[in-house]
């Protein structure tokens, strides 16, 4: 098997281009196979290398290992290779209206209650319009000549797919200033690269239709497609030009890669395991497990599970994600204790200050009470420590309950919430316990 994930660099990749990439390299590497990274760069206004920079930070974060990186930006001299047999053989032809032209076609045809297709006015010019258009400086565009014939394939999700040629315009496939566009170049690389398998957004059904056309003018090889569900937040299609939905933005807010990996991998599927390593994703994964309908995407629910995942996962598994945020200070021991009480992994940092320092002010009314709990404190601190205090102060107060526990939790930690102060009590040194319960 051999695939590729062919992003264009022109944003910053949001969630459902990744998710893509995922379920394309989990399909790959479930079959032993090769995973190519293509960058569909040969819109040249739009590409910008910091995006292109993202896309490598984005794979390598998630641990996506590819096999070979392409620039479609370099394979010019291949497309036009191509782009000649084409012309040979009669199945591209080069037009010559303008933009304005073309929407004014399109407005035309849709009032007259007509399905806006291009009627291929191109393919009756004369030879002497030809020139009066070229007198008048138009460079031709060039659209390939779709056969009316049923096209059919048996998408790995989607099943048995059906169209007919003549239910779409003939694509432009090169620009009028000679740049190919991605309909066409795909194709070419895929017969060059002997692409086996396709994984790619449901919006692109349309387009394998007229490219399985392409691959059969070109004679190369049909590969195998797979058209996950586009992935929808509420009622709105994500972009990568809406910040909210970017893996950039996912990371720099300090969700994990493996929560991301367990949500993407079976959005989709109705299953919602919580992985702990890369491993176990690929030993379940399935892409004939995926549906479908419609599926959409929670940025809640992908909190609860980055949540989640921080609860079971062990200190020796994040070791490498707490030099990637650096993060020092934290042990095995106090992890154990403070994994249950975080959202984002990010969030140990104030745990680990307030083992050290902690800058509160207690309330006023509590002052005698913690100043006698201050007096009951046993001399050494460890694990029974807690139990033993705690007596000693019920012992001598009427408190109990809360009114007991929370002035104690807010004067030790400056919060009411928090792990438990038995097994917390002892990353805090005995002199620091005692300035903070008299630090009224």
């Amino acid at each position: 098997m051999k695939t590729r994930f062919a992003p264009s660099p022109t944003g910053y990749a949001h969630i459902g281009n990744m998710r893509t990439a995922i379920v394309c390299y989990l399909h790959t590497k479930k079959h032993n196979g090769e995973f190519i990274v293509r960058f569909d760069d040969t819109d040249i206004e739009r590409n910008k290398q910091e995006y292109a920079d993202g896309i490598y930070q984005d794979l390598d974060w998630f641990n996506l290992k590819y096999d070979a990186v392409f620039k479609q930006s370099k394979r010019l001299a291949l497309y036009e290779k191509a782009k000649q047999k084409l012309l040979e053989s009669g199945r591209i032809y080069p037009c010559y209206e303008s933009p304005e032209e073309i929407a004014i076609m399109r407005k035309s045809m849709q009032a007259r209650g007509v399905p806006p297709i291009y009627n291929q006015q191109a393919l009756k010019l004369h030879p002497d319009q030809i020139k009066e258009f070229e007198k008048q400086g138009r460079k031709p565009h060039y659209r390939f000549l779709l056969e009316d014939k049923d096209i059919v394939w048996n998408d790995k999700i989607k099943g048995l797919v059906k169209y007919r040629g003549r239910a779409f315009s003939d694509p432009v496939i090169i620009r009028e200033n000679g740049m190919p566009m991605y309909t066409f170049t795909s194709i070419v690389d895929d017969i060059d690269m002997e692409i086996t398998d396709i994984v790619r957004g449901e919006d692109h059904v349309t387009n394998t239709a007229i490219q399985i056309q392409i691959f059969e003018a070109l004679e190369g090889k049909i590969p195998n497609f797979s058209h996950l569900t586009t992935i929808k937040t509420g009622n709105a299609k994500m972009s990568k030009r809406k910040g909210d939905f970017s893996v950039k933005a996912l990371r720099e807010e300090g969700v994990e890669p493996m929560a991301i990996l367990s949500y993407m991998s079976q959005l989709g599927t109705g299953n919602d395991k919580i992985y702990l390593e890369f491993k176990d994703i690929l030993k379940d994964f399935d892409i004939s497990n995926f549906g479908k309908a419609a599926t959409n995407y929670s940025y809640e629910e992908l909190q609860k599970i980055n949540e989640k995942y921080l609860n079971f996962v062990s200190f020796e598994q994040i070791q490498d994600r707490l030099t990637y945020l650096n993060i020092s200070g934290l042990t095995s021991a106090l992890w154990e204790v403070i994994k249950f009480n975080i959202a984002r992994l990010d969030e140990v940092k104030e745990w680990i200050k307030i083992c050290k320092i902690l800058d509160f002010k207690n309330d006023k009314e509590d002052k005698d009470f913690l100043e006698t709990a201050a007096k009951l404190l046993p001399e050494k601190i460890d694990e029974n420590t807690w139990d033993e205090w705690i007596a000693r102060i019920k012992d001598t107060t009427d408190r109990k309950g809360k009114q007991l526990f929370m002035p104690i939790r807010k004067a030790l930690t400056g919060k009411e919430h928090g792990p438990e102060l038995k097994k917390f009590l002892i990353f805090i040194e005995r002199s620091e316990i005692l300035k903070r319960l008299k630090n009224a």
